[in-house]
């Protein structure tokens, strides 16, 4: 690039544009979250437990949560963090599983809608999928 052309701020600016291979969309926060699924997705690399998958409200997966080392808190983790995971196919399969849990009405999807704000929506996710793990250990399963 011609470093005369434009300042540094709009080089930078286009570079991240370039490397997302879109306009230069802000990176996602918590604000964006508009639903969870409260069961955690795993790395197909490693196996790891990545967090709950967290859509924007163009169903788009922009992250995961998961708990924090802080009670009650759960952390976000922008989707980019795992770019080598998550290619265009992985990310449409994401979006699929998400409008199957709209679909189905699935007890584990957790939509802003239905609370007052991202940080309660992100504590009921996270008691839920810790409530049902109390109750599949009573359950013997």
């Amino acid at each position: 690039a011609n470093p005369n052309a434009a300042s540094g701020s709009q080089q930078r600016e286009g570079a991240a544009a370039a490397a997302a291979g879109s306009e230069a969309a802000p990176e996602p926060s918590r604000d964006d979250i508009e639903y969870i699924i409260a069961k955690p997705f795993r790395s197909i690399s490693s196996g790891d437990k990545l967090g709950f998958p967290c859509y924007n409200s163009a169903r788009e997966m922009i992250g995961f949560i998961r708990e924090s080392t802080h009670k009650g808190f759960g952390q976000f983790i922008p989707v980019s963090k795992y770019k080598t995971e998550f290619g265009p196919a992985e990310l449409m399969q994401a979006t699929g599983i998400l409008n199957d849990a709209i679909t189905n009405h699935s007890p584990a999807l957790h939509t802003k809608e239905a609370h007052t704000s991202v940080y309660s929506l992100i504590d009921h996710a996270l008691v839920y999928e810790y409530s049902s793990k109390e109750s599949h250990a009573k359950k013997g399963g």
